[in-house]
């Protein structure tokens, strides 16, 4: 994953010095989000032959405030018809709760009564292809009539780290895993003024595998409206749900089905 994320960096340099008049959709965008998202799921892990209990984030953890989740993405178009987006977000969440029955987390044991305090960050990594339909004329605005479709095709790779830790006995129980998945998805994009500065853009991926040892199943939608004030400068702000589920038997067994959603604040430039 490492090695892709260099790869992109090094195409986004490329495009930039490639862009000559010929090609009038060469652009590279910056674009950061700040996501107010709640969080919700359940999560189970096994550790050697001792079994991990199922937990409920909010029901058992205490995990309900929402958190302010930071993202960034870059995008550029290379050739035209082809562009390379690469995004990443991190995510913490905190609960704390007095647990009404025996819970066991990464080999660990929690007796009841015990109040835990839980951490869980979640870092995810994108790195997608978007195909976009040639038209006579490829031009950075697209006119209110004829909005921009999107193939979006890569791969995403989700991190997860839990900690558990008991302020009664100061007992720690921690463990992390990550998965790379491919997704595939579609970009809409539609401008909702005749002046150009008004612009409506959704987009969505998804997935879902199932191999012998290894389950993944991935979905996000996203809706914002961003405006103009200045040239090559917008501001925004849209609604985002993203819902994954991930069991595993490879070494140890993994369960988690997680959700977040909420609204955003957006702010992009083109370069």
């Amino acid at each position: 994953m490492k090695n892709s994320i260099w790869i992109l960096i090094i195409a986004l340099i490329i495009s930039s010095l490639n862009s000559t008049e010929g090609n009038a959709e060469t652009f590279i965008r910056l674009k950061g989000l700040g996501w107010d998202s709640s969080i919700t799921g359940k999560i189970q892990m096994n550790e050697g032959t001792s079994a991990g209990t199922y937990i409920d984030l909010k029901d058992t953890l205490g995990i309900t405030d929402s958190s302010i989740v930071p993202e960034i993405a870059g995008k550029a178009n290379l050739l035209g018809l082809s562009r390379y987006i690469i995004s990443y977000t991190s995510a913490s969440y905190e609960g704390k709760k007095m647990i009404t029955k025996k819970l066991s987390f990464a080999g660990k044991t929690f007796e009841t009564s015990e109040t835990i305090k839980t951490q869980l960050d979640i870092t995810m990594t994108s790195f997608l292809t978007e195909f976009v339909s040639p038209t006579e004329e490829v031009t950075s605005t697209i006119v209110p009539a004829i909005p921009e479709i999107g193939l979006l095709l890569g791969i995403k790779y989700l991190h997860i780290n839990g900690k558990m830790t008991s302020n009664n006995t100061g007992a720690v129980a921690e463990d992390s895993f990550g998965f790379p998945f491919p997704v595939v998805g579609l970009r809409v994009q539609g401008v909702l003024s005749e002046s150009g500065n008004l612009i409506l853009e959704s987009s969505a991926t998804y997935m879902k595998l199932k191999s012998f040892d290894v389950g993944v199943k991935w979905s996000d939608i996203s809706t914002e409206i961003r405006y103009n004030i200045i040239p090559r400068l917008h501001f925004g702000g849209g609604y985002k749900i993203t819902k994954f589920g991930i069991e595993s038997k490879r070494g140890q067994y993994i369960f988690t089905r997680l959700g977040f959603e909420g609204l955003y604040a957006v702010v992009s430039l083109e370069l």
